[in-house]
């Protein structure tokens, strides 16, 4: 949000001087004992709370124009070890001192131990057990919908971090493909039309 760690920033000074913010809209959740979408874009239990879309209202609330936001998303996920294994209930301990883990390593880790990744469309995000660890991250349905959400808020753009932990670039051709379909459908429209 334009408030972090109780420090304002200067919107009107970002909003004169700067062509675009980078709102980070991930790390939500780290390593802690508690568990949550690390890169949520929205929360319903708590519309105010950790979550992309809250955070984009406080700097447009704060003055910052929509077409000067930049929305970002991980191509990292959060991990989190459960003690008693792949239950949601357990108490988490972090696996690392970060509990960072790429995308790439992700999409391994579903293959090697036949992990049933989720997308919660409720939060627009992405998660699955492996072993006793709970991996919490933004897949391609994810990457997808959080570039609609910025089209259709009129941000300047999207950015993702970081392009080196994608897989095979399958996210960044995710969030591209919907871009290309956009522009496709825009131009049938101009000459059909």
């Amino acid at each position: 949000s334009s408030v972090y760690d109780s420090v304002s920033y200067p919107i009107r000074e970002i909003e004169e001087n700067l062509d675009w913010v980078n709102l980070i809209a991930y790390d939500f959740y780290c390593s802690s004992t508690i568990i949550g979408p690390p890169a949520a874009l929205f929360d319903p239990s708590n519309p105010k709370g950790p979550c992309g879309d809250s955070g984009l209202k406080e700097w447009i609330k704060a003055g910052l124009p929509e077409k000067k936001a930049v929305l970002g998303f991980p191509y990292v996920g959060r991990t989190w070890s459960l003690e008693g294994g792949n239950d949601a209930a357990s108490t988490p301990v972090p696996t690392s001192a970060k509990g960072y883990i790429n995308y790439n390593h992700i999409r391994r880790l579903i293959v090697d131990h036949k992990a049933r990744p989720v997308y919660d469309s409720t939060v627009v995000g992405d998660y699955c057990f492996a072993g006793t660890s709970l991996i919490g991250y933004d897949d391609h349905q994810s990457v997808v919908t959080k570039v609609k959400y910025a089209k259709k808020r009129g941000l300047l753009g999207y950015f993702s971090w970081h392009v080196g932990a994608d897989d095979n670039s399958g996210l960044s051709r995710a969030g591209s493909s919907f871009c290309i379909f956009l522009n496709i459908s825009f131009i049938f429209r101009l000459h059909f039309h």
